[in-house]
């Protein structure tokens, strides 16, 4: 599952919450919530369709368990304050089940990989 957004969403507020401590902005909340909610539709579906498969007789051909939810979002490199970035890595970091990835970090890994390749 996976949820884009754009470079230029932001990843946190320009404001403190209390000195050092940056809020995640909400639109990266929301798409982490979307993303999140794609997933919880999926293996809901999922449910029904291998229960009327089972009903039918018929043999399904494919499983879901626990997909992987990916969040493309913002440039790293727009955080301008050392607590900006602290508080999105605390943000991000405490996800067991979503991946936050910004555009200039996926970019970067593309990059890496593809020079990995021509070598």
């Amino acid at each position: 599952m996976i949820e884009i957004k754009t470079p230029s969403t932001p990843l946190v507020t320009n404001t403190e919450y209390r000195a050092g401590v940056y809020p995640v902005h909400k639109e990266l909340i929301g798409a982490v919530t979307q993303v999140l909610t794609y997933k919880s539709i999926l293996q809901s579906e999922y449910s029904n369709i291998l229960v009327e498969n089972i009903r039918s007789g018929r043999n399904i051909d494919f499983d879901v368990i626990n997909p992987n939810c990916v969040v493309i979002a913002g440039r790293f490199d727009t955080l301008e304050e050392v607590k900006q970035k602290h508080s999105f890595e605390l943000y991000r970091k405490e996800f067991k089940n979503v991946i936050v990835i910004t555009y200039d970090e996926l970019f970067m890994r593309i990059r890496n990989l593809i020079d990995l390749l021509e070598k």
